[in-house]
């Protein structure tokens, strides 16, 4: 599974109904996969929805999509593969949520301040995005990209949580997503695009394309922010997570020091607004809140507040009036609400009005977007080097209208954006790895452009510098059945024709040919194989791909264990060889790390590596062992174990 993740929330329509994606890869040749969201909160079963439905192994590309429908709530998202008409595995995200989506966006006293008193929601069901993608230079000014986002990672909204992009603290966001949740019984999402110090004429000047001045510091925010921030959230995430509304706090830099007029704040504040509709293709919802007040100036401003309500009542302009936040701790000593220690709680008095001005009217009639289609990146190679060029498709779930041209954004394994790396109206997408892009784990991530369609991120594939020609044997996976050993191997989009041919051998050295296949090249596809005459010692497997130009690759291995089967996270052999490969097995994927030391305990220079073998570590001293024991320390995220090497 690659979409949704845990705890992703979807915006509900008026009518209490999302339509949620079903993702994710396959590399096992089901017969069909299954879906079903199992509510948390009844113990009804609901029956399985059909994603996909193969009639061969050839039909399968190695991925699958759809969607299914769900009202307001929590669910247990469960999707199975059905082989032999038997269910044969199953994936289960553990919850994934139909409710409320929100932005929120404005001046510091939306986005939020440390140390005044901030709540964490108490409720589980109330989530962001917990990271920020700004930072002050030294000359503080603050910096946010104008680049591609991340994926995200949602949990629930703690005290110490931050809300992506540049929402510092829960502020009082948590305490008003515990009201409506209590209130409308469905999960909550928040994230903030609100910044600090920002005028009316700085968010306009912004949405225009300008690098806009911070008129406290006198010198431009870099990147077109505020404004990016705020466009890159809309297109980023709300396209496809759907949203009810921007909620607007801000006003109290135009009220009290640029003394602006009520035409002047309506215009720059209403050209904002248009230009985040087109930003996400949809006009959204925005609440428009009273906010004049500061530290400085305790009596409300009514220019200002005049075009605040001038907004919310220009006819069929989407805008609600929402509620007036100058009526609430007027005292400010930091020119921001504060939840005072034995004192008053300004934080908890405006998430209290905001609940309060979020009414059954609101919910009833502030119409959402709510996300009907959804992109899927398609299968990747297992690995590439720099400058290399390979094909990635794409697929669209739901709906019917097509989403190019597409670009595919190469991100880094934990979803941080690295690089666009190509774009086309054709499908499959060519794709060009930038020859500085350093060795390591990544992934894909195709982005529809017209209409703007964020799509899934892909398996994780590596880049290695050493690599003469792209690897798109994406998976071997080897299965011993009674006496037989069923295999399926996963092939990446193909450019040209190519043989692939499976080898077996028991020394990793010498390899016996079993069967080839010929393809024509094209879309990714799954091969099957079984061996009805296997060794009766362990034995490894490989595919060699011969290209149509000649040239020719190697699958990593993968190993079938028998009779001489090495217990889990042991060395073998043991003893070993001078010469013999180190192997190491672990229970389960995982990274490690290792140190060799000689019996007197002195390290010895050696690296512990993902060998050639799929499952297995190898390994690989920099100096000959002469004959001996040998101790290895083997780490694992917080455990180690040590183990001891015979070199005969």
């Amino acid at each position: 599974m690659n979409l949704p993740t845990t705890n992703t929330v979807f915006q509900r329509s008026l009518q209490n109904e999302a339509t949620v994606p079903v993702m994710g890869y396959l590399h096992l040749p089901y017969e069909r996969i299954e879906a079903r969201l199992v509510s948390l909160s009844t113990s009804a079963e609901p029956s399985w929805t059909t994603l996909a439905e193969y009639a061969s192994t050839g039909n399968q590309d190695g991925s699958f999509r759809g969607t299914l429908s769900a009202r307001g709530g929590w669910y247990r998202l469960e999707v199975r593969g059905i082989y032999n008409q038997q269910p044969r595995d199953t994936v289960v995200v553990a919850r994934v949520g139909v409710g409320e989506v929100f932005l929120v966006s404005g001046n510091s006293n939306a986005m939020g301040v440390y140390g005044l008193g901030a709540k964490g929601a108490t409720s589980e069901q109330v989530v962001s995005f917990d990271t920020l993608n700004k930072y002050l230079n030294v000359e503080n000014i603050t910096v946010a990209p104008d680049t591609p986002m991340p994926s995200p990672t949602f949990s629930t909204m703690t005290a110490d949580s931050d809300v992506f992009p540049t929402g510092e603290t829960p502020w009082y966001w948590g305490e008003l997503g515990d009201s409506l949740v209590k209130r409308l019984g469905v999960p909550v999402c928040f994230l903030n695009a609100s910044w600090a110090a920002a005028n009316s004429i700085n968010w306009r000047e912004a949405a225009q394309g300008k690098n806009t001045n911070n008129i406290y510091v006198g010198k431009p925010w870099p990147n077109r922010q505020p404004y990016a921030n705020l466009a890159n959230s809309l297109r980023y995430y709300h396209s496809w997570l759907g949203i009810r509304a921007v909620l607007w706090s801000h006003g109290e830099n135009d009220a009290v020091h640029l003394k602006l007029s009520q035409q002047e704040y309506f215009s720059n504040i209403k050209y904002l607004i248009e230009a985040s509709r087109q930003a996400l293709e949809y006009p959204m919802p925005w609440v428009i809140a009273l906010s004049t007040v500061s530290y400085n100036a305790d009596l409300p401003y009514a220019p200002v507040r005049s075009a605040q309500v001038q907004l919310a009542q220009t006819p069929g302009f989407q805008a609600w009036l929402g509620p007036d936040l100058d009526l609430i701790q007027k005292d400010r000593p930091n020119g921001h609400f504060e939840n005072i220690t034995n004192g008053e709680q300004g934080l908890t008095l405006a998430a209290q009005a905001w609940n309060t001005n979020l009414d059954a009217r609101f919910f009833a009639s502030q119409v959402p977007l709510v996300a009907r289609s959804f992109l899927h990146t398609g299968v990747v190679p297992a690995a590439v080097a720099p400058g290399h060029t390979f094909l990635v498709p794409y697929y669209l779930a739901g709906g019917t209208s097509a989403a190019a041209p597409v670009q595919m954004e190469l991100l880094t394994a934990e979803g941080e954006y690295v690089a666009t790396v190509g774009t086309s109206s054709q499908n499959p997408v060519a794709v060009t790895i930038p020859a500085q892009v350093p060795d390591g784990s990544y992934r894909l991530r195709a982005v529809g452009q017209v209409p703007h369609r964020v799509g899934s991120v892909s398996e994780v594939f590596s880049i290695n510098g050493q690599l003469a020609i792209p690897n798109l044997v994406r998976s071997l996976a080897a299965y011993p059945v009674q006496d037989r050993v069923m295999l399926h191997w996963l092939v990446a989009t193909t450019p040209q024709s190519q043989r692939l041919t499976l080898q077996r051998s028991v020394d990793l050295t010498n390899y016996q040919e079993l069967t080839t296949f010929t393809s024509t090249g094209g879309l990714p596809r799954l091969y099957s194989y079984v061996d009805d005459v296997p060794e009766t010692q362990t034995t490894y497997y490989r595919v060699r791909v011969e290209q149509a130009d000649g040239s020719t690759y190697y699958s990593r291995a993968v190993a079938v264990f028998r009779g001489d089967t090495p217990p889990f996270f042991s060395v073998f052999p043991n003893p070993v060889g001078t010469h013999e490969p180190i192997y190491l097995r672990p229970d389960v994927p995982t990274e490690l790390s290792g140190q060799l030391f000689d019996i007197l305990g002195r390290a010895i220079p050696a690296q512990l590596l993902e060998s050639d073998v799929l499952g297995l570590w190898a390994l690989y001293p920099q100096v000959p062992l002469s004959p001996g024991m040998y101790l290895l320390r083997v780490v694992q995220g917080t455990s180690q174990q040590t183990q001891r090497i015979w070199v005969k």
